[in-house]
């Protein structure tokens, strides 16, 4: 069994924003690592690219893998896991998750539109699947978050007034995610 966590972070993000430097650390603490490369482009993410970089990302996932995403990385790991033909894997832990359009990011519809989800097949791939929606998220409409965990058959964890899970929602230590790696 592998102890490696994979780590896709969104729109607008780095591998180093966020709640994501304190998971590496807090994860270091318990003999498991933290992968996470920044994506190309995070202020103007195209299809194509976040594609061959997630795909970069997760080529050497092993059995007992778990794999994290927040909002835009969800969608993009959820089109690159469609084709997915490897070892089943751990946890998928989805953070503010959606696969529809979102009313506030007009500008982000082509990104959207371009990805082809098979939820059914891809979470044949993972022992547990684990959504986080917060009560306040006015980037990510919970019930699109809501809506996708209920097509994945996910666990939903709801935590009221986190925003979208960012760091100016305050949002620079995630413990009930740790909890779950």
């Amino acid at each position: 069994m592998s102890n490696s966590i994979y780590l896709i972070h969104g729109y607008l993000a780095n591998s180093e924003s966020h709640w994501f430097p304190w998971l590496k650390k807090e994860l270091r603490k318990n003999n498991k690592k933290l992968i996470a490369e920044t994506l190309t482009n995070a202020d103007n993410p195209e299809y194509h690219i976040w594609k061959k970089d997630i795909g970069s990302l997760l080529s050497n996932v092993k059995t007992g893998d778990s794999i994290v995403c927040h909002s835009l990385g969800c969608i993009s790991t959820l089109d690159f896991l469609k084709n997915y033909t490897g070892p089943k894997l751990d946890k998928l832990i989805l953070v503010a998750g959606f696969n529809e359009k979102l009313k506030s990011f007009p500008y982000l519809d082509d990104f959207i539109n371009e990805c082809q989800l098979d939820l059914e097949k891809t979470a044949q791939y993972f022992d547990k699947i684990i959504v986080f929606v917060s009560s306040n998220d006015v980037i990510v409409d919970p019930i699109l978050t809501r809506n996708l965990a209920k097509q994945l058959s996910a666990e939903l964890i709801v935590e009221n007034n986190a925003g979208h899970f960012l760091e100016s929602d305050g949002y620079t230590e995630f413990d009930s995610l740790l909890n779950f790696i």
